[in-house]
């Protein structure tokens, strides 16, 4: 899989209290060298029900339990349209933007147990609210940090990692579904399939489940909003 090495910062939706814990995005192996660029000029937005095709590959496995999926080629509005009241200026213009090439991307979050393997080291323990397990995601991980990770892995694997675009990361979050705040709808609302969290009222979102407590996207993805920030 030829090697790519893009670090660049995007948003994800917290669920943490503290925006300041950021999480290490389940990374991306790239499957092909092409530069993910916009077009010079926007299109109109594709509709509500058209969605980019799903991806039928089955799940990869690497050296230390990452799962990762192929990510099919395709185009999207990338961003806000103007006549989004709720979105913020960093969101807009709108534009088209072409994902020229497939990618792989982790399924889940990179897990504690997955990043002390790579890494040897456990940035989140003893730091406020977290709650520390092999399925947990790997959280108080700098960007510096993630970059360091995926060279860490690459050189375990002599496979090239690297954290996805922002674009691929807008992308791969949408599911293949054009033209909604979530892949599911535009209302956080979605309900937490596996129990993972359970307190109640306002420490509801204090900790952050174990990977893959929610609902996937269209993609197989999960938490892809919701959980804790994410890095690319």
């Amino acid at each position: 899989i030829p090697p790519t090495l893009a670090p660049v910062r995007g948003d994800g939706i917290v669920a943490a209290m503290n925006p300041t814990f950021i999480a290490l995005l389940a990374l991306v192996v790239a499957a092909g060298c092409g530069k993910n660029e916009p077009e010079a000029s926007p299109d109109a937005p594709l509709s509500d029900t058209q969605t980019q095709p799903s991806t039928v590959d089955k799940p990869i496995d690497n050296s230390i339990g990452m799962k990762l999926t192929l990510i099919p080629a395709g185009e999207f509005q990338m961003g806000s349209p103007d006549s989004d009241s709720e979105a913020s200026v960093n969101e807009k213009p709108q534009h088209l933007v072409k994902i020229t090439q497939p990618f792989y991307l982790g399924v889940y979050e990179v897990t504690q147990q997955q990043y002390e393997k790579v890494m040897g080291t456990r940035p989140w323990q003893g730091k406020l609210n977290v709650k520390e397990g092999p399925d947990y995601p790997a959280r108080y991980v700098s960007h510096d940090d993630a970059v360091a990770f995926c060279r860490e892995l690459s050189q375990q694997e002599g496979v090239e990692y690297r954290l996805p675009t922002e674009a691929e990361w807008e992308y791969a979050a949408r599911g293949g579904l054009i033209g909604k705040h979530y892949p599911w709808g535009n209302d956080i609302t979605y309900d937490d399939a596996n129990g993972g969290n359970t307190v109640s009222g306002k420490d509801k979102w204090k900790y952050c489940a174990p990977v893959g407590s929610f609902r996937p996207n269209g993609y197989g993805l999960y938490d892809m909003a919701g959980n804790l920030w994410e890095w690319c």
